[in-house]
């Protein structure tokens, strides 16, 4: 009789501590389910002047970063400094998810019939969203 209350102690120990395993892999955790968010590729010349003064200073480093300015959200994705021009970046998607907003963005190098400036280039974008107030998450 004694074993048969050690399995059973064992039994409900391993359920209870599957469960919980389970319950904690799922918190915090985006369901999938994203609603795509309009945005705006702001150009060189519209980027607010204190912004610009900050992309100046690091655009040789990545970026990844937001910036709230009188007409929205600013979202910025640099790539750092890369060994020559011809390099582009793609929005992928801008999405609103359960744990807040996903930007995908991909750089495009230069293509094998363009040729590039010799020179280093520090490829960024500017995006512009309404005023989101979500954690904003930079996907690769």
């Amino acid at each position: 009789m004694g074993e048969r209350i050690k399995k059973c102690i064992c039994l409900i120990f391993c359920v209870i501590t599957g469960i919980t395993a389970a319950g904690c892999s799922i918190m915090g955790q985006d369901t999938g389910q994203r609603v795509a968010v309009e945005f705006t590729v702001v150009s060189a010349d519209e980027v607010p002047s204190g912004l610009m003064e900050i992309i100046e200073s690091h655009k040789t480093e990545e970026i990844q970063m937001t910036w709230e300015g009188d007409e929205g959200m600013y979202l910025i994705r640099g790539y750092g400094e890369q060994p020559t021009g011809g390099y582009s970046i793609i929005v992928d998607a801008v999405e609103l998810g359960e744990d807040g907003l996903h930007v995908t963005t991909t750089l495009i190098g230069p293509s094998n019939e363009e040729k590039p400036a010799q020179e280093p280039s520090c490829p960024y974008i500017v995006l512009r969203v309404e005023d989101a107030r979500q954690e904003v998450i930079f996907e690769p």
